[in-house]
């Protein structure tokens, strides 16, 4: 698979500074700061996602891609990021009164800017995925999330409150575009071919239904808790989501963000097709499951140590996301080679389904707490789950026996990792130091993890370690235009 090695680097360093920011921004400020950004977020990310998405994934899903393409891309990309910086600043007023904040107006206003500069980068960004030039998407992302989390802190020192989460936001984004335009060698000519928009919107309409659903999924638990519960609760809330969600990026980002093009490249080839699906699937929860086994066990111990006890609340959350994560980990790739086969229509289905089970699960459950909301996306998420799997077996062709057969082996260690981890902390947290507690959770249980993979899936370890070593051997010694090219065929994986 191209481009495994910079992926890493790209979700380790930039998800890993980010993770590093958050843990300072959130000893500066207070859970309000957080609820405030997360409730200007519900519009935010609603115009932010159109612009990103719209017709990206028919850019790299395309199999001919002409420069006319491209440019009606770029030019529709710029135009939606200009109307929706526009319509922010007017409304802004009106949006803060619906979401029951007014401090939200100045905040709302600032943050339109982001729309234009997000507008600029798309294309580019699209490109260099499709060409499986990740190192230069890394390295963007790296300095990005270095030049945003410095601005973020030096405003937080010096007590600008949540306008130091805006100055991070727009300084990240500014900083990544600039860099893209730098190093990338595309640029738009000014004309706006319709013919070829229109090839683009007959995948990316129902890429945009669907990405416009998971929105409503998604900032509907943050409207319903900011307005019902205040920006404090939701404060908590993010915090438990943060921290998640980085860790997941860092887990799973690595393969997911080359997986869309790879699956892509090999969709005609059906029996090529469901090797590197399955392959993708082990590997990904020969990794995952016991990082958010080990994160839901060990929660109540890291936030406090990471963010300070006023955020104690995030734990119970944290422990339901940290399932949901293990789920959606290797979920995730089914929604992936869905669409890499230009069935973008059934994935809008899957998300309209998914999107009413959650918004009335929200609605019913918001009243209840945090906790209540949290179990229930969970819920929604596990109803979903078998669907989703059901449709991706009709197109990739695997049998459910095969697909549970790369799950097995991982989910048995986890399991038994969990009981040691739990176990130890009982044992230790009276009589040591919670540092030391934790370090000796996690040694034993990876251990225990890792002897019982050994036993019962050495093979799957030992491809697994040489695809990793080839990754490293050929993402340090070879550069070109096309970025570091990993090609696992020492280990016998199919990865292209």
């Amino acid at each position: 698979m191209r481009g495994v090695f910079w992926t890493i680097v790209r979700g380790a360093g930039s998800q890993g500074t980010s993770l590093i920011v958050f843990a300072v921004l959130a000893r500066l400020l207070v859970p309000a700061d957080f609820g405030l950004i997360a409730l200007a977020s519900v519009y935010m990310a609603f115009v932010q996602m159109i612009i990103e998405q719209g017709l990206g994934v028919a850019v790299i899903q395309r199999h001919e891609l002409a420069p006319e393409h491209l440019d009606a891309a770029f030019w529709v990309n710029v135009a939606l990021g200009t109307l929706g910086a526009l319509t922010s600043i007017i409304a802004a007023p009106l949006i803060s009164a619906m979401l029951g904040e007014p401090q939200l107006t100045p905040v709302i206003r600032a943050l339109s800017a982001v729309f234009v500069i997000v507008s600029l980068r798309q294309v580019q960004v699209n490109v260099l995925k499709r060409n499986m030039q990740f190192r230069l998407i890394a390295l963007r992302s790296l300095f990005a999330a270095l030049v945003g989390g410095a601005v973020g802190v030096a405003m937080a020192l010096a007590g600008k409150g949540v306008w130091s989460l805006v100055g991070q936001q727009i300084a990240a984004t500014a900083t990544g575009t600039a860099i893209l335009w730098k190093v990338s060698g595309w640029r738009p000519r000014f004309r706006l071919p319709f013919g070829r928009l229109r090839e683009l919107w007959n995948v990316s309409m129902h890429a945009a239904g669907d990405t416009l659903l998971q929105y409503a999924r998604r900032r509907s638990q943050d409207f319903l808790i900011g307005t019902l519960l205040g920006p404090a609760a939701l404060g908590h809330m993010v915090v438990a989501q943060r921290l998640t969600h980085a860790v997941f990026r860092i887990v799973t980002g690595t393969i997911s963000q080359v997986a869309l093009p790879t699956f892509s490249r090999v969709q005609h080839q059906p029996e090529r097709l469901k090797r590197v699906f399955l392959q993708v699937t082990r590997m990904v929860s020969m990794v995952s499951f016991p990082t958010f086994v080990a994160l839901g066990a060990l929660s109540a111990s890291i936030v406090p140590l990471m963010f300070g006890a006023k955020w104690n609340d995030s734990v119970p959350m944290m422990q339901i996301f940290a399932i949901g994560a293990l789920n959606g980990s290797v979920g995730q790739f089914n929604g992936v080679v869905i669409a890499a086969m230009g069935r973008t229509d059934l994935r809008l289905r899957l998300t309209v389904w998914s999107t009413a089970l959650s918004i009335t699960a929200t609605v019913l459950l918001a009243r209840h707490g945090l906790v209540a909301v949290a179990l229930g996306g969970l819920a929604t998420t596990l109803i979903m789950a078998p669907f989703t799997a059901r449709i991706t077996q009709s197109l990739v062709g695997h049998s459910f026996g095969q697909y549970f057969r790369q799950l097995a082996p991982s989910g048995l260690a986890a399991t038994a990792m969990y009981l040691v981890i739990v176990g130890v902390g009982a044992l230790l947290r009276e009589r040591v130091s919670v540092q030391v507690t934790i370090a000796a959770q996690l040694v034993t249980g990876g251990a225990t993890y890792a002897g019982i993979l050994f036993l019962i899936a050495k093979d799957s370890i030992r491809e697994v370690v040489e695809l990793t070593r080839s990754m490293l051997r050929q993402g340090r010694g070879k550069k070109g235009e096309r970025g570091q090219a990993v090609v696992a065929e020492e280990s016998g994986a199919d990865f292209d």
